[in-house]
């Protein structure tokens, strides 16, 4: 039982740590989309402007 109780203990450690790397991946991915937007924005303004 304790070769059981330990492969669960390492699937669940696993699990903690690929949940914590889906939260860093969101965070990034949402600042990126900010990013992404503001210099979009920018281009679209200096577009405006040149033509």
């Amino acid at each position: 039982m304790s070769d059981i109780d330990e492969r669960f203990e390492r699937i669940e450690r696993a699990l903690d740590s690929i949940e914590e790397e889906i939260a860093l991946a969101e965070r990034d991915l949402k600042w990126g989309s900010i990013l992404l937007f503001m210099a979009l924005s920018v281009l679209l303004v200096l577009m405006v402007f040149l033509l």
